[in-house]
């Protein structure tokens, strides 16, 4: 296929240019759960969070919060000396952290909004924690990875103003991409290997007690009884999709049925669970980090095979590019591999 050294395909892999689109997507996306999840908890806000609410500070301090880490509760005994109620700090900490997930989203300042939103973020989960399946951690981690990587050089004020510092199409953007790819194939090896230490995910009790549990219970599933093969079945295509995502999301032939089986995988926790907010979450970094070349190759087919100087890096023509636009010189393609 191509006379790279195994160093040279090592680089390509993590440094051939590819488009950042699918950051601006994820800065986007990600801003846009979080202001979910603030409406959704908005009305019993001081409820969840404030220090007499339904964990009183007093309790979640000791229980919850990361000590080396910093928290509302900590912030709340110099503010009351100047007139700040623990009430105020939390409707002022929500308000903060609404207004910089606004600006994130539209890329206004993005690299300080993001910063801040993350911030806030951390300060809030580590006074009180209220979910317990997920979506804060994807959350944070996402806001986390919308600081620090270049995720508005599309549809953002900065790029309008002029403010990014990187091309559209970078090795920056690469990386960044390798990065979240790999740490979700960490993610779901690690879970299926944990459930596959268990004997619940193997008989399909894992299943049973997942639909039946009074917490998350949709419907009645009681007739799967009368059918222990479905259970089973679930069970071990659990199984299947997460220990071998890392195989399915990098081969180029199983990416499809790789990324339709995550997205069913979610789309069942959301129906038949209700975890709506994880499964929205979950699904939106698997398309930034897996799915977004179906998306590109449709609103923008041309930029799969941007044409790069030759180097390295762009050498190869990726298993999954389309053909390059014609154009003079030594150049070859790089795509969203």
């Amino acid at each position: 296929m191509n006379n790279l050294t195994w160093r040279e395909q090592v680089a390509d892999f993590f440094t051939a240019p590819v488009s950042a689109d699918f950051l601006s997507a994820y800065r986007i996306g990600t801003a846009a759960m979080g202001l979910m999840v603030i409406a959704m908890i908005g009305p019993s806000l001081l409820d969840i969070y404030g220090a007499e609410g339904f964990i009183q500070w007093v309790v979640s301090n000791e229980l919850f919060r990361i000590v080396t880490l910093p928290s509302l509760v900590q912030l709340s005994e110099p503010l009351e000396r100047v007139g700040i109620s623990p009430d105020a700090l939390v409707l002022g900490a929500f308000a903060l952290y609404a207004a910089c997930l606004v600006c994130m989203m539209l890329g206004w300042r993005t690299r300080l909004t993001a910063g801040g939103a993350w911030l806030m973020h951390l300060l809030i989960c580590n006074t009180s924690i209220i979910f317990g399946y997920g979506v804060e951690t994807f959350l944070h981690i996402g806001l986390f990875y919308c600081f620090v990587m270049p995720s508005a050089e599309r549809w953002s004020l900065d790029a309008r103003a002029g403010r990014t510092g990187h091309a559209r199409v970078s090795a920056n953007a690469r990386i960044a991409q390798r990065v979240v790819q790999i740490h979700l194939c960490i993610v779901y090896v690690n879970s299926g290997l944990a459930k596959a230490l268990g004997a619940e995910w193997w008989n399909g009790e894992a299943i049973w007690r997942a639909l039946m549990q009074p917490d998350f219970r949709q419907f009645d599933f009681s007739w799967l009884a009368s059918f222990p093969a479905i259970t089973l079945l679930l069970g071990w295509s659990v199984l299947l999709i997460e220990c071998g995502y890392p195989v399915m999301m990098f081969h180029r032939r199983l990416r499809p049925y790789g990324v339709a089986a995550i997205f069913g995988l979610h789309a069942g926790i959301a129906v038949f669970m209700g975890l709506w907010m994880f499964a929205m979450m979950m699904i939106i970094t698997n398309i930034i980090a897996f799915g977004w070349a179906y998306i590109e190759a449709v609103y923008a087919p041309g930029l799969s095979a941007v044409v790069l100087p030759s180097s390295p890096g762009a050498r190869r023509l990726s298993s999954n590019a389309v053909p390059a636009c014609p154009s003079g010189g030594d150049q070859r393609t790089a795509s969203y591999g």
